[in-house]
């Protein structure tokens, strides 16, 4: 059964109501942000009170709020869409944690994450929200898993489909007392090349053969794939959901420039890099070699950058991320290996210097474009979203991403000084 859940009246301890039959709709760019209610309304152990507070959260955002009041009431399943920068990874992971048996040395949930660098992240962020927990154990499932025929008996599982998979056919990942299955990035995790049949593998293997298991969808969009597999997957749930056009927020400002030719699309990407005095900023393109060829130019230019992209191994797609969230540079170039999985909060401004596109038919790529944009201004912070466009056919595609979503792509232009001091100036970038 679907349960589409809106934010209704407050209850009197302060938690959030959410009834059958409604959607949740964004008033505006703060409601996602903040909800009425305070951590010690859920129950919720004093050692991840605390380490909520040191995240930095004051109160639950909204999706927060939603999953601690869903897992307390006892729903079998959620599908959680939230807007990015929200805390959709702490909304799930606080109620499993929550619930983890800490005398029990043996997997007890499995987040599955489509990327290395997602991975990555929500080991760290599970690992934080359980540092006064130390019984509690997060792995994330690597080669090593693999190469030394090591049994997982960690509490908490993350990894990609692949990784997943291989190490439930090694039998190195045992689920006899396994409670929670999350999918991050669940649409993705449904339509990438090459994980759409491990994906619908280790979904279909675990909720069959584990039918009390608790499982969480997330995800800032949903697709038809996802949506088909959720409705198989997973006969009564409870859902969060927000209105496409109302996913891209006010607190993002987006430009388009318009450039005559591809050199002048780099200058123009140059000036913003040099001219103004942006902490960091996500360079996205389409494809490996222009990310590439953009580094170098970078460098020739004397600016320091780096890349990320899948022609990197493991081990050097690891330390670009961990040099550009120590702020060792502040330009990272990259495709839409990042658009998901990706949180510096420092990062306050992400520049398309390809529009995203559908490969096969050369459409706009709205998905893609709400989680390039959403990689700056995290948790309403203000950010910038520049489009680059050196043809009509690049200019409509962005004018139809304003369309979309309902929001203002206003045009920039870089021989109007004036302008883009303002800018700066608005943005507190300068």
């Amino acid at each position: 059964m679907f349960y589409d859940s809106a934010s209704a009246a407050e209850e009197d301890n302060g938690g959030e109501t959410y009834e059958e039959g409604e959607e949740y709709n964004v008033e505006n760019s703060q409601t996602i942000y903040h909800s009425s209610s305070a951590f010690e309304d859920y129950n919720l152990k004093p050692e991840l009170i605390a380490a909520c507070y040191s995240l930095g959260f004051q109160r639950p955002s909204r999706v927060q709020a939603f999953c601690l009041k869903s897992f307390d009431e006892g729903s079998p399943s959620l599908v959680i869409q939230s807007q990015n920068g929200t805390g959709k990874t702490v909304a799930f992971l606080l109620p499993i944690v929550q619930r983890i048996d800490p005398n029990l040395k043996s997997p007890q949930c499995v987040i599955v994450v489509p990327t290395l660098e997602l991975a990555q992240q929500t080991v760290k962020i599970a690992r934080e929200l359980c540092v006064k927990l130390p019984e509690i154990q997060v792995q994330e499932v690597s080669t090593m898993v693999d190469l030394y025929g090591k049994s997982i008996t960690e509490q908490i599982i993350i990894g990609s489909p692949g990784r997943i998979h291989g190490a439930l056919q090694r039998n190195r990942l045992p689920l006899r007392h396994i409670k929670f299955l999350v999918f991050d990035e669940a649409d993705v995790m449904f339509d990438m090349q090459g994980n759409i049949d491990i994906g619908t593998k280790i979904a279909y293997h675990i909720t069959k053969d584990y039918p009390n298991i608790r499982t969480c969808f997330c995800s800032a969009t949903y697709n038809e794939r996802t949506n088909h597999v959720i409705g198989i997957l997973l006969p009564e749930y409870k859902a969060l959901k927000i209105k496409e056009t109302q996913l891209s927020l006010d607190n993002i400002k987006q430009y388009v420039a318009l450039c005559y030719d591809r050199a002048a699309k780099f200058q123009a990407l140059l000036y913003m890099c040099s001219a103004c005095a942006i902490p960091s900023s996500v360079i996205f393109c389409n494809t490996r070699a222009s990310a590439d060829w953009i580094k170098n130019k970078m460098e020739e230019n004397g600016r320091q950058a780096d890349v990320l992209h899948g022609g990197q191994n493991d081990e050097q797609r690891s330390e670009v991320v961990k040099k550009f969230k120590n702020s060792e540079f502040k330009v990272l170039i990259s495709t839409n290996l990042i658009s998901r999985g990706l949180d510096v909060p420092q990062v306050c401004m992400v520049v398309n210097y390809d529009p995203p596109v559908v490969h096969e038919t050369g459409e706009p790529d709205y998905r893609t474009y709400l989680h390039r944009v959403g990689r700056c201004g995290r948790f309403g912070k203000l950010g910038i979203a520049l489009n680059l466009v050196s043809s009509e056919k690049e200019y409509e595609i962005v004018t139809k991403f304003a369309e979309h979503f309902q929001h203002e792509i206003e045009d920039l232009d870089f021989s109007d000084t004036t302008h883009l001091d303002q800018l700066m100036a608005l943005h507190g970038a300068s």
